[in-house]
């Protein structure tokens, strides 16, 4: 199915190679099939063609995503295939006849198909790999910007060693950009699903996930080495896209330690009952009809949607809401952003984006850009000069030259 989707948004000229787009979800949810059907392919003669042909599909899902989260632990994988296969028996020769043969099925495949998927991902990502590492674009790369987002991570759990709060940091990462050296990075994720969870669960969060990843290496010490690789193939892509994220694909992830796991006795079933009380009665309290105005605040603690569900329904409370959201959430800009979004004044207009712009000054240079662009559409050249001035001071690598040009982002 998700083979006919990708195949089919490429047919209609729909494929956009980025983060969350159906390309690279498919290939990085494949990788974890390509050990396993090589391993199959190499050692079960009942299932070979069967696992022969898994094989193609998942490296053809792969190669087509254009991810380089992808591309990346593929690269690595094969080799280590080669590796445990002939320590396991077969050999080396076999091993590197089956992988060529499964690529050359890959490319008759996208030499067949119209447009030629694996070929145009290929293309364009050299060319933006080829860029990044010429600088030939304004800004830090992609190599760059990640490491800047990594080096952002890092300081947040060195300012805050217990984290900021499991599931916070795409709210409060903008207060921790507080020096000139994080300019050129703005993202909601760290692009590293293990840097997010130190970021934001701090050392014992991290700690206890390093824990759970145990089992991968010591799969490669054991006849499970085949599930290792599948299990290490989806982790490294965790390490370099927004793929932590996703429910969905952090189920797969844990999925694939399941069979690395020691066996245990299932647990009582008192502790399965305690469990699925704690968790009907968590979902009652969340989901229970709360229709008060404070009930965002006093129920919900201040969460973003719920807050502004209320200001949708009473405008009019904006500024009180939006006052206890700011004191729950001393660290996150949102609640500026909701003002900037819901102001009718002039004044509120100016006042919202300069306590913004003063709050965080190197946070987001479009937070400047949407000040300025407000002082010069009101004709106050002067005072968008001084902002303009200042916002060059504070993001080196970012243009400032059309202060009219409108804000690329103005959500939480």
């Amino acid at each position: 199915m998700g083979l006919f989707t990708t195949l089919s948004l490429f047919h209609y000229g729909l494929v956009q190679y980025f983060s969350r787009s159906a390309h690279y979800l498919l290939g990085e949810q494949a990788l974890w099939l390509v050990p396993l059907a090589f391993y199959w392919m190499l050692t079960k003669p009942r299932f070979r063609w069967a696992a022969g042909l898994l094989a193609v599909l998942a490296v053809y899902a792969v190669l087509m995503s254009g991810a380089r989260a992808a591309y990346l632990p593929l690269t690595l994988l094969l080799p280590a295939l080669v590796f445990f296969a002939a320590r396991a028996g077969t050999k080396p020769l076999r091993a590197l006849g089956s992988i060529a043969l499964v690529f050359l099925l890959v490319a008759g495949i996208d030499a067949a198909v119209p447009g030629h998927p694996v070929q145009t991902a290929h293309l364009y990502k050299s060319e933006v790999t080829r860029r990044d590492a010429g600088n030939l674009d304004e800004g830090i790369g992609n190599i760059g910007s990640r490491i800047t987002m990594w080096k952002l991570a890092v300081h947040m759990v060195t300012l805050r060693p217990l984290g900021t709060g499991n599931g916070s940091y795409a709210q409060v990462f903008e207060g921790f950009m507080d020096m000139p050296e994080f300019d050129g990075v703005w993202s909601r994720s760290p692009h590293n699903y293990l840097l997010e969870t130190l970021a934001t669960g701090g050392w014992p969060r991290f700690f206890l996930l390093l824990v759970l990843l145990w089992p991968i290496v010591r799969g490669f010490f054991t006849d499970d080495w085949t599930w290792a690789l599948a299990a290490a193939a989806m982790w490294t892509t965790l390490l370099f896209d927004v793929t932590g994220f996703i429910p969905g694909f952090l189920i797969l992830a844990f999925l694939t330690l399941g069979p690395l796991l020691p066996e245990a006795k299932p647990a009582p079933s008192w502790v399965w009952g305690l469990g699925l009380a704690a968790g009907v009665a968590l979902a009652t309290w969340w989901y229970l009809p709360c229709t008060g105005l404070e009930c965002a605040i006093k129920r919900y603690k201040g969460f973003p949607g719920r807050v502004e569900d209320v200001l949708k329904a009473h405008p009019d409370r904006a500024n009180s809401l939006l006052t206890k959201a700011e004191e729950l959430y001393p660290e996150s800009p949102w609640p500026l952003l909701v003002r900037i979004r819901n102001a009718t004044s002039v004044s509120e207009k100016k006042e919202a984006p300069e306590r913004l712009d003063q709050k965080y000054p190197y946070a987001n240079a479009h937070y400047f850009r949407a000040l300025i662009r407000i002082y010069a559409e009101s004709g106050d050249t002067k005072t968008a000069q001084n902002w303009l001035r200042l916002a060059r001071l504070h993001f080196l690598r970012s243009l400032f030259a059309d202060p009219q040009k409108p804000p690329e982002s103005t959500k939480p």
